[in-house]
C-alpha cells in the first residue's frame, strides 16, 4: 500500500511539471503572438531611439497615445528606465525591436527569482515551484505578462527591479545593490520607491551595532538619492521643472479619464472607486443584445479592473504570514503606504486585466506569503486554487485580448 502512495506521489510530481510547462508555453505563445498586434504601442522603443539620438522627446511624428505635449513636442511621462534598457538593442537593430522580446526575458527572470525567494524562505522546492508558477500565472500578473504594450512592459520591468530587491534582501543583503535596484525601479514606476520603507525599517530595527546600521542605511540610500536626482534633472530638461513628470500634460482621449482627471491627478476622491475595483468588482457578463440571455464567451474581464480576490486568490494565504515578525510588519507598512498612493491616482489602469497597479507591490506580498508558508507540508488546497486561478485568468485574458 505504501508503495502505491509513493508511485502516486511520483505521478503527481510529473503532472505538476507538465502543468508548469503548459503554462509557460501558453505565456510564451501569447506574448510572442501579441507582439505582432501591438506594434503601435511601443513607446519605450521609440523613446530609446530618441535617447540614442541625444533627445528627450519623441522623434516619431504623429499622435502618440498618452504622450505629454510641451512646447510643441511629445514626451513620455512614464519612467525612462525601460527605454534606457532598450537603448543598445534599438541602436543595433533600429525600431524594429519589440518590447515583448525583452519582456519575455524579464518574466523568466522573475519566475526564477520568485522560486529562489520561496525556496529560501519555505525550504520546500516543490512548493516553491508552485508559488513561482502562481505568482506569474495565478495572479493579475498574467495580464501584464502576456500583453507587451508599453504600460504593461514598464510594469513588468518595475516588478523585476522590486523582486530583485527582495531576492537580495533574502540572500545577501548587499544594501548598495538593493539601493540601486530600488532606484531603477523608481525610474520605471515612481511608487516603487515607497517599498524602500521596508528595507530602511529593516536596517534601523534589525540586529547589529548602531555604526553598522548607519553604514548600511547610507549605502542603501545613496543609490536611491542618485536616482531621485537623475529623475528630477530629467524632468527639468524636459519641462523646466524638477517636479513635473508630464502626467499633468498628457493628452487624453478617453472621456472617462478626462472626467476623472478633473478631480485631480491624485486625490482622496478617487479612493472609493479604486477600492471598488481592487476588492469588489467581478467580471462582466456577455449577453445577446436586447436580452438577458448570456452568450459565448459568457464573461469578460472588466477593463477598469477586477477584485484581487478573483484574479490573485493565492494572496488569501497571507493570513498565515507571521505578523509578529518585524520584517513582515515592515513589509506590510510599505504595502499600505504604496496602496495609499495608488488609491488616490485617477488613472485606475485602463485597459488592464485585474487591478494592475496593485502588481507594483506584489513582490512584497509574495515575500510575506512565502514567510507564512515556511514549514508547510499539506498544500493540496493551495495547489488547487493556483490551478483554478490560472485557468480562470487565462480564459479571461484570451477573451480580453483575442488572438
Amino acid at each position: 500500500m505504501l508503495g502505491r502512495f509513493k508511485n502516486l506521489s511520483k505521478y503527481l510530481t510529473y503532472f505538476e511539471i507538465l502543468v508548469f510547462i503548459a503554462a509557460l508555453l501558453f505565456g510564451t505563445y501569447f506574448l510572442l503572438k501579441y507582439n505582432d498586434k501591438v506594434y503601435e504601442a511601443q513607446q519605450f522603443v521609440d523613446l530609446a531611439h530618441s535617447f540614442n539620438q541625444g533627445k528627450l522627446y519623441f522623434l516619431k511624428e504623429g499622435f502618440i497615445y498618452d504622450a505629454a505635449i510641451y512646447e510643441g513636442r511629445s514626451y513620455w511621462p512614464l519612467g525612462p528606465m525601460p527605454a534606457v534598457i532598450l537603448m543598445p538593442f534599438v541602436y543595433a537593430n533600429g525600431t524594429s525591436v519589440q518590447q515583448g522580446q525583452l519582456q519575455l526575458l524579464a518574466i523568466i527572470i522573475i519566475f526564477f527569482l520568485s522560486y529562489k525567494i520561496s525556496r529560501k524562505l519555505t525550504g520546500n522546492a516543490l512548493l516553491s515551484m508552485w508559488l513561482a508558477f502562481g505568482y506569474i500565472f495565478a495572479t493579475a500578473f498574467i495580464g501584464i505578462a502576456t500583453w507587451p504594450i508599453s504600460w504593461e512592459f514598464g510594469q513588468v520591468i518595475g516588478n523585476l527591479f522590486l523582486i530583485l530587491c527582495v531576492y537580495e534582501f533574502v540572500y545577501k543583503k548587499r544594501w548598495w545593490l538593493i539601493g540601486f535596484y530600488l532606484g531603477f525601479g523608481f525610474l520605471t514606476r515612481s511608487d516603487i520607491v515607497v517599498a524602500g520603507l521596508f528595507f530602511a525599517l529593516s536596517i534601523l530595527f534589525g540586529a547589529g551595532k548602531r555604526e553598522e546600521k548607519v553604514s548600511n542605511l547610507v549605502n542603501f540610500l545613496i543609490p536611491v538619492v542618485v536616482c531621485l536626482v537623475m529623475f528630477s534633472l530629467y524632468n527639468y530638461y524636459r519641462f523646466g521643472s524638477f517636479l513635473e513628470t508630464g502626467y499633468g500634460l498628457q493628452v487624453l482621449v478617453e472621456p472617462t479619464l478626462i472626467a476623472q482627471r478633473s478631480y485631480g491627478i491624485w486625490s482622496t476622491e478617487h479612493f472609493l472607486s479604486n477600492l471598488y475595483y481592487l476588492f469588489l468588482k467581478g467580471p462582466d457578463g456577455i449577453f445577446i443584445p436586447g436580452t438577458m440571455m448570456m452568450t459565448s464567451p459568457y464573461i469578460s474581464a472588466n477593463v477598469w479592473g477586477m477584485s484581487i480576490f478573483l484574479t490573485s486568490p493565492i494572496f488569501l494565504w497571507l493570513i498565515k504570514a507571521p505578523f509578529k515578525n518585524k520584517n513582515v510588519i515592515f513589509c506590510l507598512i510599505s504595502v499600505v503606504v504604496m496602496l495609499f498612493m495608488i488609491l488616490g491616482y485617477y488613472g485606475i489602469g485602463v485597459i488592464q486585466y485585474g487591478y494592475r497597479y496593485a502588481i507594483d507591490f506584489y513582490p512584497l506580498l509574495f515575500y510575506m506569503l512565502a514567510m507564512g508558508l515556511a514549514g508547510s507540508k499539506s498544500n493540496a488546497l493551495l495547489k488547487s486554487v493556483i490551478v483554478f486561478s490560472f485557468l480562470f485568468n487565462a480564459y479571461l485574458v484570451t477573451v480580453l485580448h483575442p488572438l
